[in-house]
């Protein structure tokens, strides 16, 4: 759910920066462009590590579960 979840939300920022390419922002306003631009890219590696750390951990979760030494 949560991988599901940052998937989107990464989908959703990659339109944004396909939205800020194809705008006249671009010519009119480097500056602002590129502050944009760096804004979302920044987000999206945050949305891609919170997912690579969800994964960790329900593997480390699942391994724990599946432990048949572990004590109940």
């Amino acid at each position: 759910m949560k991988s599901d979840l940052c998937r989107e939300i990464r989908s959703d920022l990659i339109d944004m920066i396909k939205y800020l390419n194809n705008s006249d922002l671009r010519m009119n306003d480097t500056k602002l462009y590129f502050e944009f631009g760096g804004k979302i890219s920044n987000m999206i590696e945050r949305v891609s590590k919170s997912e690579s750390d969800w994964n960790d951990d329900s593997t480390a979760e699942e391994t724990i579960n599946s432990d048949p030494n572990k004590m109940h």
